[in-house]
């Protein structure tokens, strides 16, 4: 069940990344450019990642509260369903979710800048399968999307 689900989790991916939306980690990781520059400071940097984090986990906690009560209120999935999904991370020491995170972000930055250098879609449909179906096998933390 694990694998097919691996094998899925490129998907959303796919629809985000051709949709030209950034994803967290991209925007993050553009924004060191002014300071590799020398044309932005530091302060800016730190300013901007806690305005996009900041926003990032407002519109977390909204989706989390639609997820939370709109699906059990449809009669879509049952109350024990969370219980199961939560059961998969919560067994975790937190410095493992902390590592598997920082991997999966790191992947996903690399995956932000591969998909900037090539140039068709199918090359960067390749790119995305590839490194978020290693991240999906690995069930590693990603962004809070596991």
């Amino acid at each position: 069940m694990n694998l097919i689900l691996a094998i899925c989790y490129p998907l959303g991916f796919i629809f985000v990344i051709l949709g030209k939306s950034e994803l967290f980690t991209e925007h993050t990781t553009v924004a060191v450019l002014p300071i590799l520059a020398k044309s932005a400071s530091f302060g800016s940097l730190f300013r901007i990642w806690g305005i996009v984090l900041l926003a990032n986990l407002v519109g977390l906690f909204i989706f989390c509260c639609i997820l939370a009560t709109l699906p059990i209120n449809m009669e879509i999935i049952k109350p024990e369903g969370y219980d199961h999904i939560a059961s998969k991370v919560i067994h975790y020491k937190w410095y493992n979710i902390a590592g598997s995170a920082v991997l999966a972000g790191w992947l996903m930055g690399l995956l932000g800048w591969l998909t900037t250098s090539a140039s068709d879609s199918m090359s960067r449909i390749f790119i995305i399968i590839l490194v978020t179906f290693v991240i999906g096998v690995a069930g590693l933390q990603c962004c809070g999307c596991r």
